[in-house]
């Protein structure tokens, strides 16, 4: 019998609590509260909940943009919510993030190839983006793009392509763990299912751990391996993607699930 894989992404008992603005420090917001969940490798893990649930809160702890007030988040055992500076940064550079807005991620004077370029440039890894060529013309066949990509600038793409590009500059440095934030929310519905079929794709080709911040249940009953739904800053229900969203037990996920439009006939088909 097989060994099962060991998480690569583990979050314990993470909480997060802000003043609400106009209270002058007196009212506290609960963000993030007592959240847990593990990810593995190979598998794509869907954070679910409406605007405000704390699941956005919940990814900026994990990459260190905000920091928690209570909990752990591990990244191959290894933790990141602790340690210096210099040990979060050699953790962080094994994670890749890519954000909503295909059309403000990426910089406007910078061609395709510089785009991809970059992170390798950054953690010395290449001195130039002629240096890279390899490694980007590779990352654009695995992002499924024509080299006629390679020189164009950002505002030549289209919204689907662009997400793309972004996905690939996050990828460049072989990372462990991929967050999405949102990433098809300002695409459209046949662009949506390209990006997330790629994503899906990609993380069992390069046995990526995944963590998939939506409010879409819909696109996550297509993509996603185990989901975690979230209301009020805390997880309400957990478990494999088959199981919540045709055997739900809380009543918010059932509404969640009939605010999906076409879960079975659009992102299913094919």
């Amino acid at each position: 019998m097989l060994k099962e894989a060991s998480p690569v992404l583990r979050v314990i008992n993470a909480e997060k609590q802000f003043f609400k603005p106009g209270t002058g420090n007196k009212e506290i917001i609960k963000a993030v509260g007592n959240v847990s969940f593990e990810v593995n490798p190979g598998k794509v893990f869907g954070l679910i909940g409406a605007s405000g649930s704390g699941k956005t809160t919940t990814l900026k702890i994990i990459f260190a943009i905000e920091r928690a007030d209570k909990g752990q988040v591990l990244l191959e055992n290894k933790e990141l919510t602790g340690g210096t500076a210099w040990q979060r940064r050699r953790l962080l550079k094994k994670m890749g993030l890519v954000l909503q807005d295909p059309y403000n991620s990426l910089c406007p004077r910078y061609r395709v190839n510089e785009i991809l370029a970059e992170p390798l440039i950054i953690h010395g890894q290449v001195w130039s983006a002629s240096q890279a060529e390899s490694q980007v013309r590779e990352m654009l066949d695995r992002l499924e793009l024509p080299l006629k990509y390679y020189n164009r600038f950002p505002h030549e793409l289209s919204g689907g392509e662009r997400q793309r590009i972004a996905l690939g500059r996050a990828l460049m440095l072989k990372p462990v763990f991929l967050g999405l934030d949102e990433p098809t929310s300002m695409l459209d519905a046949s662009t949506k299912k390209g990006i997330v079929d790629l994503v899906k794709g990609l993380a069992v080709d390069m046995n990526l751990a995944v963590l998939l911040v939506t409010h879409d249940l819909a696109m996550a009953a297509h993509i996603c391996d185990y989901i975690g739904v979230m209301k009020d800053g805390e997880i309400i229900e957990e478990g494999n993607c088959i199981d919540i969203t045709h055997n739900p037990k809380s009543d918010y996920t059932k509404q969640l699930l009939l605010a999906a439009t076409d879960l079975e006939s659009f992102w299913r088909e094919g």
